[in-house]
């Protein structure tokens, strides 16, 4: 058999599918200090996710993240259009927790 790879010439496909997350409480603070902000989480996936909100977070702007009660995950401002901040996680986070912010478990 075969093995199948993905086509990367195809700029219209990720290499990981995102998901629509349930709704979930998310906080969004800036590393270096400063309140946290509730934004409202679009999409994710376990390398990255994108929110909407008002932060005054720029391109580069090291940030915590936290969902719904969970510890903080950091990341980093990749890109910004608007009211919308699209952040790549420090380190990828667990499927589980994934899973739980997708499935609204736990």
């Amino acid at each position: 058999m075969a093995a199948r790879f993905a086509d990367v010439t195809d700029t219209g496909r990720r290499w990981r599918e995102r998901a629509a997350p349930a709704p979930a409480a998310v906080e969004l603070a800036c590393a270096g200090g400063g309140g946290a902000l509730p934004v409202r989480l679009m999409d994710l996936s376990t390398f990255g996710c994108r929110i909407s909100g008002d932060g005054a977070e720029a391109v580069g702007d090291h940030v915590r993240l936290s969902f719904g009660g969970r510890p903080a995950v950091p990341a980093t401002v990749v890109w910004r259009n608007g009211g919308a901040i699209g952040c790549r996680f420090d380190k990828p986070i667990a499927t589980s927790l994934m899973r739980s912010l997708i499935c609204g478990e736990g």
